[in-house]
């Protein structure tokens, strides 16, 4: 990673596939031949999810790795096990068509907006959506906005390497160190915190914050919330889901800025759309630059 500072940082998660209209939800993964192959083939860790009707998005699937881990499953099985689906999670993935995403939803049109300024993007998801949409616009990303750097923070179906798993602070059996994200031998070790910190505006668009991937905001959102001398102000607009999603946000939001959430609002120009209220006549446009 360059030293580069960015005006615009973008955060995207699973949200912004769902957006396009691509299956990657998890119950779509659920319900696809891929995991009932796993099912089929007697993968204990498969069946154990497969009892747990309610689980709705990945982070549910990261907490119930905690929870596995602490029942005590065979740790060589369990690898093996874990294995299979990460590759079956791939390769399903790999089936969904991305030609043919729905280029007037607000993930579209977001990109659209961001291809014109400096930007990172900060890309949690496996698929190849963004190199796609970028092909769209003008051909490769590079040749549409030299100044746009695209990070693949856990890896890809094109490289057929996923970085899936906890967080370093989750509590699982020490057999099973292999959940952790960190341990994976691609895990990004690049300090994302400073490049936020100097960015004007900050764009999360279907990523929940969740717990797995709080180290990666903790320390920007901890100083956002207070007002140091030499330090701007920033613009952040978070996309959410209906009042569901919204409530969820602001409940890692709550945890990541220590319950200040006040503060982080008081010292930036915090604002929130729902993409299910979202009018797709109009542009996506950036704050004014802060005070």
């Amino acid at each position: 990673m360059d030293n580069k500072n960015y005006d615009t940082v973008l955060i995207i998660g699973n949200g912004f596939d769902l957006n396009l209209k691509l299956k990657t939800g998890y119950p779509d993964f659920i319900e696809s031949k891929h995991f009932k192959e796993l099912l089929i083939n007697d993968n204990e860790f498969a069946k154990y999810l497969n009892e747990k009707k309610g689980l709705n998005n990945w982070i549910d699937i990261e907490n119930e790795l905690k929870i596995y881990s602490n029942t005590g499953p065979v740790k060589d099985r369990f690898i093996l096990e874990f294995k299979s689906l990460k590759r079956s999670l791939i390769e399903y993935l790999k089936t969904l068509d991305y030609e043919n995403i729905n280029q007037e939803s607000p993930a579209y049109r977001l990109i659209e907006q961001v291809s014109k300024e400096p930007a990172l993007i900060i890309d949690y998801n496996y698929t190849p959506t963004i190199t796609n949409i970028f092909t769209n616009l003008n051909g490769y990303f590079n040749i549409v906005n030299p100044n746009i750097k695209h990070v693949k923070i856990h890896g890809s179906t094109e490289n057929k390497d996923i970085i899936f798993g906890v967080e370093d602070s989750a509590n699982i059996s020490p057999h099973h160190i292999f959940l952790k994200k960190s341990v994976h031998k691609n895990f990004d070790r690049t300090d994302y915190s400073s490049l936020i910190e100097n960015c004007t505006n900050l764009i999360v668009f279907g990523h929940s914050l969740g717990e797995t991937d709080h180290s990666y905001f903790s320390e920007f959102l901890s100083q956002a919330t207070f007002k140091s001398r030499g330090k701007k102000t920033h613009n952040i607009l978070l996309f959410h889901y209906g009042e569901e999603g919204y409530n969820n946000l602001f409940a890692q939001l709550d945890t990541l800025t220590r319950s200040r959430i006040s503060g982080l609002k008081y010292f930036n120009n915090v604002d929130t759309i729902d993409v299910q209220e979202y009018d797709l006549k109009k542009e996506v446009q950036f704050f004014s630059q802060p005070s």
